[in-house]
């Protein structure tokens, strides 16, 4: 029968042990790149580019191109953006896409296509920019913004990924450290430091970075050396020690400037 699934799932077995045998790559019969995953009773496919579920809503490539139309247009006649809202139908809309690119993020960095990864998690980033933004209803902000640190780890965990498969391990450490340093500031513009110490996702993005520099050999960044001379600084005030205090002082100001130095 022509609707039979067993064709194409035939040689294909679904592997309970090792998920990765549950994924691949074809090319589908519109030439467009697809990713499909094994599950236990069938097989869910995407697309591999554009929306994960191959649509072009309100004749765009993505919700996220039309947010920008919208908004375009909003301060075309107006001459900003203030006033502009996602209608609750949108933002719905939104909230179903926002999943739909996470779902396959999870598969790309399953098979190994971390710029794919990393382009999702911006896509994702820059929809929750959007609801922020333009949606009155907190609680619904917030539904999204509470998987922002997840995100952002991500996004720095594919880069990353990309910089060491070009052999480039300062590179990687260096967006490892942009990662962290951005989870911190979405803490921080929520008043939450005090969930930095526990963060996982923080936590995630150091031992990879651990790892990076003790397979490649390499010593602390300026970034991590500024980093740990602030919290001796931090340290020294809080003991009262006033005199180390204004040495690390200095010290700082020195790495900063190597910091500043740099393009």
């Amino acid at each position: 029968m022509p609707n039979d699934l067993d064709a194409l799932l035939k040689g294909w077995d679904f592997d309970a042990a090792d998920g990765s045998k549950n994924v691949r790559k074809i090319v589908g019969g519109d030439g467009r790149l697809k990713v499909q995953i094994r599950i236990k009773c069938g097989l869910i496919q995407w697309d591999a580019d554009g929306r994960p579920d191959g649509r072009r809503p309100y004749g765009k490539e993505s919700l996220l191109d039309h947010c920008h139309d919208l908004l375009r247009e909003h301060e075309r006649k107006y001459g900003t953006q203030d006033g502009f809202k996602l209608s609750p139908t949108l933002t719905e809309e939104v909230r179903e896409e926002v999943m739909d690119y996470y779902h396959r993020r999870l598969i790309l960095f399953q098979i190994g296509d971390f710029e794919r990864a990393r382009d999702d998690a911006n896509h994702n980033l820059n929809l929750m920019a959007i609801v922020r933004r333009f949606v009155d209803d907190q609680e619904i902000v917030m539904a999204h913004e509470k998987y922002r640190a997840f995100v952002l780890m991500d996004r720095s965990r594919a880069e990353a990924m990309i910089r060491l498969a070009k052999h480039e391990p300062e590179a990687a450490v260096e967006a490892l450290d942009k990662g962290i340093a951005d989870v911190k500031d979405f803490y921080r513009e929520y008043d939450r430091e005090d969930i930095i110490a526990e963060s996982q996702e923080i936590k995630v993005l150091e031992q990879m970075k651990s790892q990076v520099r003790d397979t490649h050999n390499l010593p602390l960044s300026d970034s991590e050396i500024l980093a740990n001379l602030r919290d001796e600084q931090k340290k020294a005030v809080e003991n009262e020690d006033y005199e180390r205090a204004a040495e690390l002082r200095e010290e700082i100001a020195e790495v900063m400037k190597r910091l500043a130095a740099k393009p």
